[in-house]
């Protein structure tokens, strides 16, 4: 069996990389935009896929380094020892508000493919810049859009939306869509045809039950 994994608060800081910025001088920095939160100078922060934790040594922007950063501009950040950071990681609040990542997650979907989804079938899994190999392991249930009501399904047909269950091939820093939206949402492609077959957000980690 599989328990949710709790999650943090709705304001703790997100920063997935979108490109690693190297200059002269030995200038190495992490560009992208604040999806969350924010972020001041001598912040504690977490490499959210290894865990490493470091602290922001600089914010800087465009007119030049910056006091605070938040949700919504676009940035480099610099890192006050050097982490292994590449381009799709995800820089996060330390402490209790951190990303946890995980390899099964509970979701919502509206199946967009022509074929119904497949139980076992691997599919790309695209959040953000990362892309990973995915499957969908459980249907649970159908969602009418009309009454609201769930009812008990296996499949997913076309512009249908269900909830279900997604297992990813290494573990990824994911969080609720009702935290965050760019770190909660998602598509599937079909790995054959690169067809975008589903659009979905993700509700909770998961792990499993001891």
């Amino acid at each position: 069996d599989w328990e949710p994994i709790e999650s943090g608060q709705s304001t703790a800081f997100r920063f997935p990389v979108q490109f690693i910025v190297r200059a002269e001088n030995n200038f190495r920095g992490y560009a992208g935009t604040v999806v969350a939160g924010e972020v001041r100078p001598g912040d504690e922060v977490v490499i959210a896929d290894s865990g490493r934790s470091a602290r922001i040594e600089r914010i800087v922007a465009f007119g030049g380094d910056l006091d605070v950063a938040v949700t919504g501009q676009a940035v480099t950040l610099t890192l006050d020892h050097e982490v292994d950071v590449t381009r799709g990681d995800v820089i996060a609040a330390a402490g209790p508000d951190a990303v946890q990542p995980a390899d099964r997650f509970a979701v919502d979907m509206v199946w967009l493919g022509e074929e119904p989804l497949a139980h076992g079938r691997s599919y790309l899994l695209m959040s953000g810049s990362r892309s990973v190999p995915a499957t969908v392991t459980n249907v649970r249930h159908r969602l009418d859009v009309v009454s609201g009501a769930h009812s008990a399904a296996r499949l997913l047909e076309m512009n249908e939306i269900g909830r279900a269950e997604i297992a990813t091939d290494r573990p990824l820093p994911m969080d609720p869509y009702e935290l965050c939206r760019d770190t909660g949402g998602f598509l599937l492609v079909d790995r054959v045809t690169a067809d975008t077959v589903a659009a979905g957000l993700t509700r909770h980690a998961m792990r499993r039950a001891f």
